[in-house]
């Protein structure tokens, strides 16, 4: 899975007509970040993300990526490409991270992608990629979630901004028109300072629109976005029920037992509110702490599955609980994850995955992106 800012390095890539393949499609920690390749130029570039543009750190971020890049193309017959992500890329950082590989890997070819627009990358064929114009006045200060559009709180703040158009039985969230940061930051519950920088972040990317009241344009690169940043699960473990003849009254009762704890996710969340559209599938139960004790005795009525044994349910611990427990709604004295959550979560699960999120999209997503700009 790439982040949002590989996502951003590739889409550049692309426009300048190179063939990007991203190489971590398999489970395997041992694969370059992408294989480039433009006519005669072929390249496996070996990216990192550096937290803050500090000379010390990305130079010895920069040399890992070297390092795994020359190892990787000796493997793959191709060039080796060394990128470093940073917020902002004053000339001090372009010249000391040159220096550092002109000194000790002139034969690898190294770029700098600044999230505040400017580019630096040198070897063959990768000068146009190269963009150092002045940082535009309005784009503000460097922003440290700059990266990462879709944290816990942000995605919250999304599915906020997106309530008015979403059926109440589908989300949980406050349902207005905002004219200010101070307002949404009221509404959602959320830190000015954090609505500040999610709005900066919004308005640096495209997604922001102008007008008296904020709203979210350019969905449908928005959503494909967010949902490539969903990609990634958190721990999750099988578990069955002590009396299992009645495995939906079981679930029904663990569910209300612990309703402030946990909520129902993905295709069992979707049949919640009438947007089913698998069965057979384990039912997803979020919950915010997934284990307090190696053999989850925490839980009443459930036990860890053993070998061989069929679960009952599945507990997932989310990524973003705030966003998934805060837009959870309630349906039979049962919460349930709200569409979006469902729509992000169901795209990429191995079970009839795809066929969920085509109903969701159908249902409502589709509507969602609509004319946005």
């Amino acid at each position: 899975m790439m982040t949002a800012a590989e996502l951003s390095l590739a889409r550049v890539l692309a426009e300048s007509q190179w063939t990007v393949v991203d190489q971590r499609t398999a489970p395997n920690a041992y694969l370059p970040t992408l294989r480039i390749r433009k006519g005669l130029y072929s390249y496996v570039a070996e990216v990192k993300t550096a937290s803050e543009a500090r000379s010390d750190r990305v130079v010895a971020l920069l040399a890992q990526a070297i390092l795994q890049a020359k190892t990787y193309a000796a493997n793959e017959g191709a060039n080796a490409l060394a990128v470093i992500l940073v917020n902002e890329l004053p000339d001090t950082l372009i010249k000391r991270a040159s220096d550092f590989r002109g000194q000790f890997a002139p034969d690898v070819a190294f770029g700098l992608f600044g999230v505040d627009g400017r580019r630096y990358f040198d070897g063959d064929g990768l000068a146009d990629l190269t963009s150092l114009h002045e940082r535009p006045a309005s784009a503000g200060p460097s922003l440290p979630q700059a990266f990462n559009l879709f944290s816990d709180l942000n995605q919250w703040m999304l599915k906020v901004l997106l309530a008015p158009e979403i059926p109440v039985a589908m989300l949980a969230a406050p349902r207005k028109q905002y004219r200010s940061g101070t307002e949404l930051a009221e509404a959602a519950q959320v830190s000015p300072m954090s609505v500040s920088r999610f709005l900066g972040t919004l308005r640096r990317d495209g997604f922001l629109g102008s007008g008296k009241t904020l709203r979210l344009v350019r969905r449908e690169a928005l959503f494909d976005r967010w949902k490539a940043s969903a990609l990634r699960v958190g721990p999750e473990q099988p578990f069955t029920y002590f009396v299992t003849d009645a495995d939906e009254g079981q679930r029904l009762k663990f569910m209300k037992r612990y309703h402030r704890e946990a909520c129902m996710g993905l295709f069992a969340a979707a049949d919640a509110y009438g947007l089913g559209h698998v069965s057979g599938v384990t039912p997803y139960v979020y919950v915010r702490k997934l284990a307090n004790s190696v053999d989850g005795d925490q839980w009443k009525g459930i036990r860890p599955t053993r070998e061989g044994e069929k679960p009952s349910l599945i507990l997932r611990q989310p990524l973003s609980p705030e966003s998934v427990f805060r837009g959870a709604v309630t349906h039979d004295h049962v919460p349930a994850a709200d569409a979006i959550q469902v729509w992000l979560d169901v795209s990429s699960h191995p079970a009839r995955g795809r066929e969920q999120a085509g109903l969701i999209e159908e249902k409502l997503i589709n509507k969602l992106i609509g004319d946005s700009g």
